[in-house]
């Protein structure tokens, strides 16, 4: 992993560890050509583990080689949930593995109470292995580009992740037994709090002049209880000849084909004949078609562009070559608009009309693969007590608790910093980032004490943060301002500290105070700074 993203992968090390639930168990795993666990065992939140934890993630660099998951998460599912503690596991990675069905197949044979979620950094990382694995297990897939915020990303996921989701989705039809339904996607994922999801239903029948009466059933699991909603629908017979929503069906129908399991693990391209027979037949581009230029007069194709240059506007047409026989899901169909064009120097079109088809001949693209020196992965794994139950099986997996968190991140190295000052500024001293400085200085709990590090980071004397009330509530009160104050539009990233805070505040002695007066008290002290 480059220097840029070990650096990002540390400091959401970090955030992840200071955003951890009190009672939780988490642990933390280092892989790369090998692995290493920090504790043998997930171990209870505590001042002690987080400490060491942290101490660990100071230390961190990307010097362990490769890119090997299947040990490390076999190590992990080989020591059984504690009742009552659904594992969540975080795993972070810019690589990918060579065997990555064995890598699904674990996931899937122990989601019943282990969800996976997966976050790919930078472009090196494997699509397949990202998002088949979070599939797989029921999490949730995130890619991250350098660009990116990872921080943001990752703990947005970590807050989805303790919130109840809807599993097991499905559509169920009570339709006139002519029609023929195709479901898009096939296994709709997950949904998690704040997600959306779009499903299609393909409807074809024998009868042309049949219109549709009848109902569907949507049902699922949400919180470990069963639900459904039904919908009636009477839909009379027309006749269409723009059909956008086809083409965009089509498109997502492309996607989830592409991505099926059957022809992704075995790598034996089942569904390559659907895949072109949908792309030929809605004009979607796939893996395994692509639009050729052909000149209008000479019915010669285009030579292949190697230079993209900006001219006029041009008008096309869109064509499927061959028709989509056998199906009428996607009758051929035709568009025009107007928009730039790119063409070679060698090659330069007339400003004519140029209509693009796609062949019958397809070829696959071979893509480089690029080798990433050093990548630095990082599995978070997380357990926290279930609320929502005290006795159940572990073979049911109740989304509204989230507590084991392994992290892994490959080489682990010396960085040369003072150890005491990793451990109380999470290596952030030097970095500038003050959010990121007062979240290495929380108190496991919650709280933050005073001292000349938080001093000079809010620019409030030691002294005043201890001017009011006793322990550390008036200075929790002061970051917690500073806080809404000073990083608003980073609300994302430091959320869960700030809602640790208040549960802190909460359960303390306020002398009669509630926690939004003595928080207003702070305020008006934070707005003279």
């Amino acid at each position: 992993m480059r220097n840029d993203r070990i650096k990002k992968a540390k400091e959401t090390l970090l955030l992840l560890l200071k955003s951890l639930p009190v009672g939780c168990l988490f642990n933390v795993v280092s892989f790369g050509s090998d692995f290493s666990t920090l504790f043998e065992q997930s171990e209870e939140y505590s001042e002690a583990t987080l400490n060491q934890a942290l101490s660990l993630q100071s230390q961190m660099e990307a010097d362990m080689g490769g890119t090997e998951i299947l040990r490390p998460l076999k190590q992990i599912y080989s020591n059984s949930c504690k009742q009552g503690y659904p594992r969540q596991i975080f795993l972070l990675t810019d690589g990918g593995v060579r065997n990555t069905n064995e890598v699904i197949s674990l996931a899937k044979a122990n989601n019943g109470y282990t969800r996976v979620f997966t976050f790919g950094i930078g472009d090196g990382a494997s699509t397949s292995l990202i998002k088949n694995v979070a599939k797989a297990s029921n999490g949730k897939a995130i890619f991250i580009k350098d660009t990116d915020n990872m921080q943001e990303k990752v703990i947005t996921a970590m807050k989805g992740s303790l919130d109840n989701c809807l599993s097991e989705v499905s559509l169920h039809w009570d339709i006139p037994k002519c029609f023929t339904i195709t479901d898009i996607p096939k296994e709709p994922p997950v949904v998690f709090h704040g997600d959306k999801l779009v499903l299609f239903a393909l409807l074809t029948s024998s009868d042309a002049k049949s219109g549709i009466s009848g109902s569907f059933t949507l049902k699922g699991r949400f919180g470990g209880k069963n639900i459904s909603h039904q919908v009636k629908i009477e839909i009379p017979s027309s006749s269409h000849n723009d059909l956008p929503l086809h083409r965009v069906a089509a498109k997502y129908q492309i996607k989830d084909l592409e991505n099926d399991d059957e022809s992704i693990y075995r790598g034996d391209g089942s569904n390559k004949e659907k895949i072109v027979l949908v792309s030929q037949g809605a004009n979607i581009v796939s893996k395994y078609t692509a639009f050729v230029g052909v000149d209008k007069d000479t019915k010669v194709p285009v030579s292949v562009l190697k230079e993209e240059q900006p001219f006029d506007d041009y008008e096309y047409n869109c064509l499927g070559s061959s028709g989509f026989s056998g199906s009428g899901m996607y009758p051929q169909m035709m568009m025009r608009r107007s928009m730039p064009m790119a063409t070679s120097s060698s090659c330069k079109p007339k400003k004519k009309g140029i209509s693009f088809g796609m062949p019958n001949i397809f070829t696959s693209k071979k893509s480089k693969q690029k080798q990433s020196s050093s990548v630095s992965k990082v599995l978070m794994m997380m357990d926290r007590q279930s609320s929502s139950r005290k006795s159940k099986e572990n073979s049911e997996f109740v989304c509204d608790s989230m507590d084991k968190m392994v992290c892994c991140m490959a080489p682990v190295r010396s960085s040369g910093m003072d150890e005491s000052q990793n451990k109380a500024l999470g290596g952030h001293k030097s970095s500038g980032d003050k959010m990121m400085i007062i979240v290495s200085l929380q108190n496991f709990d919650g709280s933050w004490s005073p001292s000349s590090e938080l001093e000079l980071t809010v620019n409030i004397t030691q002294k005043e943060l201890e001017a009011k009330y006793k322990g550390n509530i008036w200075c929790t009160a002061i970051v917690v301002a500073f806080l809404e104050k000073n990083f608003s539009k980073r609300k994302s990233e430091w959320e869960m500290i700030y809602n640790k805070a208040i549960k802190w505040l909460t359960s303390q002695d306020r002398e009669g105070k509630s926690v939004t007066q003595i928080i207003e008290e702070a305020n008006d002290i934070i707005k003279t700074i």
